[in-house]
């Protein structure tokens, strides 16, 4: 009798330190279960390749982004070559070599989707979409007391849904689009090629750029040009905690937020260096990196509990460490950083984005990137792009 009550009691031990999540309940989901809240269905983040190709009457350095546009970084079809001072050169030997196809990666049509499996109406107000401290291609080592990765959600960006309560219903079966900017951003960029006086039949791949005008939110800040004034906006919980992209390698959450913005303001005036020395209770806690390579930083605490979902995004093959103990795996659209790849191996990775897998009754939701998403073409590509196949992911 003993030996079996305490066997339950052991077993009652493993259960309580599974996954947590806003239910209190392991959340093993699959098609045979019924998964009771909202979970990310899909993160378009790699952007698309613009591919140019200086006419021959091109006369001087090549600005991919006339007027500093810092959308990305752009890459030389050619191995640059020391110039020919030979008198033989002639006029059209030197417009031959600028023949050259530039390719640069524009991120501007990142979004996140939201979608309800459940049977009833869920929410979005009170809740925030944030993002991990940590970076998952390093390995971090912390002060005793300071690895978070175990104890709860260590958060950097933290921006939050508009509401009051009951003002953005997300109905059974509903699919919510956030957008970084809800714009046309294939019309949007040939107007900004046009005003800055550029040839637009140099360019291609710009009519795969996304139409995301008809979205229903937007992180952009309502002071930004390309802002939607009617797409309700995402803000951030605190200036500082805003984000403009969404990045390669990230922990990414849907969480309910533990506190009112206006008590997070508060806490967000002290110092958390000082509160941690004083031992004062602050969500917003000072970590010490060992590392003598990282700089010490702050993170912000979401309870587990308060976790709706998240997923881990990481190039395939620089994966070194878990940003939170509420995923065992990560995806990522590529094997490397983007900025590995040039040239026409850029169009490899573009256009892409991991999307959760259907396995023909329901979405596969097992608190496993790996296992519960898969690398498509972006669901919300125009015509040309969705017949794109995917990168093979590494084994």
């Amino acid at each position: 009798m003993n030996k079996i009550f305490y066997s339950l009691l052991a077993l009652l031990a493993l259960g309580l330190g599974s996954c947590q999540r806003e239910t209190g309940l392991t959340n093993v989901q699959t098609s045979e279960t019924t998964t009771d809240h909202l979970i990310i269905k899909e993160v378009f983040y790699a952007g698309h390749a613009m591919i140019r190709t200086p006419s021959t009457s091109y006369d001087g350095g090549y600005t991919p982004f006339p007027g500093g546009g810092g959308y990305g970084d752009d890459t030389d079809s050619d191995s640059p070559s020391e110039e020919s001072t030979d008198p033989a050169t002639t006029t059209s030997t030197r417009a031959a070599s600028l023949a050259k196809r530039f390719y640069t990666r524009v991120d501007n049509d990142q979004y996140i989707t939201i979608y309800n499996p459940s049977k009833q109406t869920l929410y979005l107000d009170s809740l925030a979409i944030v993002t991990n401290q940590i970076d998952p291609r390093i390995i971090f080592e912390f002060a005793p007391g300071d690895n978070f990765v175990n104890s709860y959600y260590g958060v950097n960006s933290i921006m939050c849904f508009p509401g009051k309560g009951h003002d953005f219903p997300v109905k059974p079966g509903q699919t919510i689009v956030i957008v970084n900017h809800a714009v046309d951003h294939a019309k949007d960029y040939e107007k900004y090629l046009d005003d800055n006086g550029e040839n637009l039949k140099e360019y291609e791949g710009i009519d795969q750029f996304l139409d995301l005008s008809k979205a229903d939110f937007e992180w952009s800040p309502s002071t930004d040009k390309n802002n939607n004034p009617n797409v309700p906006d995402l803000t951030p919980i605190t200036p500082n905690r805003a984000f403009s992209t969404i990045s390669e390698a990230v922990g990414l959450a849907l969480v309910r937020l533990p506190w009112s913005p206006a008590t997070f303001a508060e806490f967000a005036k002290r110092n958390p260096e000082a509160d941690k020395k004083a031992k004062v209770k602050n969500p917003i806690h000072y970590i010490n990196v060992t590392n003598t390579d990282f700089a010490d930083f702050v993170a912000v605490e979401i309870p587990f509990g308060k976790v709706i979902d998240c997923m881990t995004i990481c190039p395939r093959r620089r994966f070194l460490m878990k940003p939170s103990k509420l995923d065992k795996g990560f995806l990522g659209v590529a094997e490397e950083n983007f900025s590995t790849y040039n040239n026409e191996n850029l169009l490899k990775v573009m256009g892409l984005s991991l999307q959760r897998k259907f396995d023909g009754k329901g979405f596969v939701d097992t608190d496993n990137t790996t296992l519960d998403f898969e690398v498509k073409p972006a669901s919300l590509s125009r015509p040309k792009a969705a017949d794109k196949p995917a990168e093979k992911p590494a084994k």
